[in-house]
C-alpha cells in the first residue's frame, strides 16, 4: 500500500463517502457545482507526480530490510569469528 491514499484513486474511491450522504439538504447545490477537469497530459503529469510519493514507500521498506539484515549481521559475527579468549 502506498504511503498516500490518494496516489491510489482506486483505494480512495473505495473508501470515500459522498458528502451527499452525510447532508441530503446538500445533494442539489453539489450537482449544480462546476468542476475544471485538467486535460489528458496534464492528469498524466499530476499522476507521475503523485505516483512517485509511492517510491517513497518502496525506499522506507527497503530502508527497514537493510537495518534487519544488519542486526541480523551483528548476530552471526560472534558465532563466525569468536573473540579469542572464549577459544577453549
Amino acid at each position: 500500500p502506498g504511503l498516500f491514499p490518494w496516489t491510489r484513486p482506486h483505494a480512495l474511491m473505495r473508501t470515500a463517502t459522498p458528502l451527499a450522504d452525510y447532508a441530503p439538504s446538500l445533494r442539489s447545490p453539489w450537482r449544480a457545482a462546476k468542476v475544471a477537469i485538467p486535460k489528458s497530459e496534464e492528469q498524466q503529469k499530476i499522476a507521475g507526480g503523485l505516483s512517485s510519493l509511492d517510491d517513497v514507500d518502496l525506499i522506507y521498506a527497503q530502508t527497514k530490510r537493510v537495518g534487519a539484515l544488519k542486526t541480523h549481521k551483528k548476530g552471526l559475527m560472534p558465532q563466525l569469528f569468536p573473540a579469542p579468549d572464549t577459544i577453549g
